[in-house]
């Protein structure tokens, strides 16, 4: 198991606390402990388990920037890897895999939009 804290920082201040709270539980992020005492950002803490700490927290990165596309993600908490060369490195590694698995795919904006109506409303049975 890997533990690792993650915080989100949002460009234009951080947006509704429950339109976030909805939005990582619908990223499949629901495994997480959310922070939200500071007004500008939102730190996320995981313990995930995994074949490694790479592929856990790249997966975990990428379900944040598909979620919050606009949002700056930094990992700050690895002490699980202990010297400062190789936490840069596995960042850096991390950072170039989750870019792309967060902008492969189609966009999940719309993808239950075949639900409901044109009014908003769902289609009855």
């Amino acid at each position: 198991m890997f533990e690792f804290e993650i915080v989100i920082s949002f460009p234009d201040g951080k947006p509704d606390e429950a339109a976030v709270l909805d939005t990582l539980f619908q990223a499949g992020l629901d495994d997480t402990i959310v922070g939200t005492g500071r007004p500008d950002v939102i730190a996320l803490s995981f313990k995930r388990n995994g074949p490694n700490l790479e592929q856990v927290l790249t997966a975990a990165v990428a379900q944040i920037m598909a979620a919050f596309p606009s949002a700056s993600v930094q990992i700050v908490d690895l002490a699980v890897l202990g010297d400062v060369k190789g936490k840069a490195e596995v960042i850096r590694r991390v950072r170039a895999a989750a870019v792309q698995k967060a902008t492969a795919g189609d966009d999940a904006a719309a993808s239950q939009d075949f639900l409901y109506r044109p009014d908003g409303l769902p289609w009855s049975a």
